[in-house]
């Protein structure tokens, strides 16, 4: 019933100029998961690439799983000789090429300096053989190079096999061997229902049911508005919304509870189309899901805004994205604890955005600053680096020297997850200063900070130097009586102590 719907859907004049917009400038190199770029080679809502199902039993057959593999793929390879015109190959030298290749990827896998050629539409060119040696060697990602003179469409549908001569027997075992990788590997998808749809939540996730397979639905509230400010911005990172959007969309929901529901879905077949702002892949499938959700409700929600009720990833890249940010896994309490040898301060811990149990968790898109005395910077920077190392193949990691310390940034395409920020050197405590400023310090939740007086000292710097930042003033306006004037005499020059009296005042 669904295959059937989304055809009629997909078959309409509106989806087919959607499918057909040649008039993109996507990005040349990417890389993706084989089974999703696989299943996404639907045309007006049927597959056309069982050609690579054929080599798929091929290999197959190499490995033991079937006794029939060979005959089809060689079957298929002198019908397309026929076909294409192209240099005559005897049955032997076409199965003693493709030998080779099987049993190179089975023992070094995909070489991803010879990547797989697509079409502008992002659709297999050249690379077939390897694509199928890669789905039967669970190999998880492979490289795509696009060539946008390519010669276009390419159609090894099941029509035609039948033009050229197989049995419905071999049909048959071409559509299950296609049916199995359907089953077992659906791209999964996740929705986000934002608050102002919450009283019909329940109907929207029926709704999704409706088309695909709904895995599991999750409420998921936010303790403070930086965090689900950042969830947000987070979520879009990825994708190619402008940012007056998201602000206007995170103001229209201020009245709403900070909350969203996720709905992870699979969905048998994306049917992608390449976006025309981005060149990236957008499942049609998704996007006919996102109207009719949005179609349905918006009139029931009040001064309703563009795409304040309902979302959904544009293809299993932004799936994964989406899910790694639901997962704040940086063992900074564990970082923290590796450097307990080290004379070292964590400074601006006591923030509204920060959550209580820090550092076992941690505030989205902040940042953590410790200060160190020089002698322990190198030490403290190898530490940084390897633990870095453990999250590399999650996240886009950047280190960033600068005067006096250096940066390390966790980003998701370019979102700042989280940031470490060593110093040696802060305001106008320098070097030298520093290990005498830190070594009275405290301790609690497993990490040293700095006595209150001193803690007050920076943040009257923070503000001075950003009075943006108007939880540095809270936090001295409540702290006030504890201020140390004496203390700030021998680091902050008059007109600064001025300011900061002045400030209070």
């Amino acid at each position: 019933m669904l295959n059937r719907v989304i055809r009629f859907v997909t078959n309409t004049k509106i989806y087919k100029g959607i499918l057909q917009n040649t008039s993109l400038n996507p990005k040349l190199y990417s890389k993706q998961n084989p089974v999703n770029f696989f299943l996404q080679h639907f045309q007006e809502g049927l597959f056309n690439r069982f050609d690579t199902i054929v080599r798929i039993l091929a290999i197959e057959e190499y490995l033991g799983v079937n006794d029939f593999g060979w005959d089809l793929y060689l079957k298929m390879q002198q019908a397309r000789q026929v076909s294409t015109q192209k240099d005559i190959k005897t049955p032997e030298d076409f199965k003693i090429d493709f030998l080779r290749l099987i049993k190179s990827m089975e023992i070094r896998g995909f070489d991803s300096k010879f990547p797989i050629v697509t079409n502008h539409n992002g659709m297999l060119e050249d690379g077939s053989h390897r694509l199928a040696c890669a789905l039967c060697f669970n190999i998880k990602e492979i490289s795509l190079k696009q060539n946008n003179n390519a010669k276009g469409k390419i159609d090894y549908s099941l029509k035609w096999f039948e033009e050229n001569g197989f049995t419905a027997k071999e049909i048959n075992c071409i559509k299950s061997r296609f049916k199995q990788i359907q089953e077992i590997d659906p791209t999964e998808f996740m929705a986000i229902i934002w608050s102002p749809a919450f009283a019909f939540k329940e109907e929207i996730v029926a709704d999704i049911n409706a088309f695909f397979r709904v895995k599991k639905v999750q409420d998921l509230g936010f303790y403070n508005q930086a965090e689900y400010v950042a969830f947000v911005k987070g979520m879009y990172a990825i994708d190619d919304i402008e940012t007056w959007k998201i602000d206007k969309k995170i103001a229209y929901m201020d009245i709403y509870p900070r909350a969203v529901t996720l709905v992870l879905f699979d969905m048998d077949y994306p049917n992608y189309r390449k976006k025309k702002l981005n060149g990236k892949r957008l499942s049609c499938n998704a996007e006919l899901i996102k109207k009719i959700v949005r179609t349905k409700y918006s009139k029931r929600i009040e001064n309703y805004f563009y795409d304040v009720l309902f979302h959904v990833g544009d293809n299993d890249v932004h799936t994964t994205h989406m899910k790694k940010l639901l997962v704040k896994d940086l063992a900074i309490d564990r970082f923290l604890e590796q450097i307990k040898d080290y004379l070292y301060v964590a400074v601006k811990v006591d923030t509204p955005y920060q959550p209580a149990n820090f550092p076992t968790s941690y505030p989205l898109n902040k940042d953590l600053d410790i200060l160190c005395a020089k002698r322990d910077f190198e030490s403290i920077k190898q530490v940084m680096h390897d633990f870095k190392n453990q999250y590399s193949e999650k996240y886009e990691i950047r280190t960033i020297p600068k005067e006096n310390g250096e940066k390390l940034r966790f980003e998701l395409n370019g979102f700042l997850c989280y940031q470490i920020d060593l110093s040696y050197k802060v305001f106008n405590i320098n070097e030298s200063q520093l290990p005498e400023f830190i070594n009275i310090r405290a301790k609690e939740m497993g990490y040293y900070t700095l006595t209150l007086e001193k803690e007050l000292l920076i943040r009257i710097c923070e503000y001075n130097a950003n009075n943006k930042k108007k939880h540095h003033l809270a936090f001295l306006q409540k702290h006030q009586a504890a201020i140390n004037w004496s203390l700030l005499e021998q680091y902050l020059s008059k007109s600064e102590i001025d300011k900061a009296r002045k400030i209070l005042n």
